[in-house]
């Protein structure tokens, strides 16, 4: 017999009922019942304040991140950003106020990566194309009052948005020889082909 604490009993009547109940703000409301749109890297890029705290699904190729390349790069004062998105965990630290309320699902990424390692093996050349699901951080403004542009996100602060990922899902690998996964392993390992 399945063993239900009282808290899960009444969630579970009270949604067949068809009521909806949280104990939360309307912004975390929002987030927790929203469904993702689907956007890709170029279209967030371009829309960075439409996106902001919500949760989208994130089309792109997994390099260092999410990337594409985009015609319109995002401009912010004088520096332009790469088209790319930094990828973190749920369990990554913030210091903003757009906090994840889901955990990530580490077995999708873990695939994920051990997709890429197989191709970094086996020295391909390719794009490892992803729809990964998340929170999308950015900052409010790129730029300070002093005109200086803000520090990004990722390695040295050189991405302009970060995913909270929730879930990786729809590898799909393209033969254009784009990124070299090669490179990601030494040339001396080559175990597991």
């Amino acid at each position: 017999m399945i063993n239900f604490s009282r808290n899960v009993v009444e969630v579970l009547v009270i949604s067949w009922l068809g009521f909806t109940f949280c104990a939360c703000s309307d912004a975390q409301m929002k987030q927790n019942t929203a469904t993702s749109e689907d956007v890709t890297v170029c279209d967030l890029l371009a829309n960075v304040s439409r996106y902001r705290g919500q949760v989208v699904t994130l089309r792109g190729v997994y390099w260092n991140g999410l990337r594409d390349h985009c015609s319109q790069p995002l401009v912010t004062g004088d520096h332009v950003w790469p088209s790319a998105v930094n990828l973190v965990d749920s369990e990554y630290p913030s210091f903003a106020s757009d906090v994840a309320h889901f955990k990530t699902d580490v077995r999708s990424w873990d695939e994920l990566d051990a997709i890429v390692l197989r191709e970094a093996k086996a020295r391909r050349r390719e794009a490892i194309w992803v729809s990964v699901t998340g929170l999308v951080r950015a900052p409010a403004s790129y730029v300070r009052e002093d005109g200086k542009v803000v520090a990004g996100y990722g390695h040295l602060g050189t991405l302009p948005v970060e995913l909270v990922v929730k879930q990786i899902r729809d590898v799909l690998i393209k033969p254009t020889p784009t990124y070299d996964y090669g490179a990601l392993v030494p040339r001396n390992d080559r175990r597991g082909q």
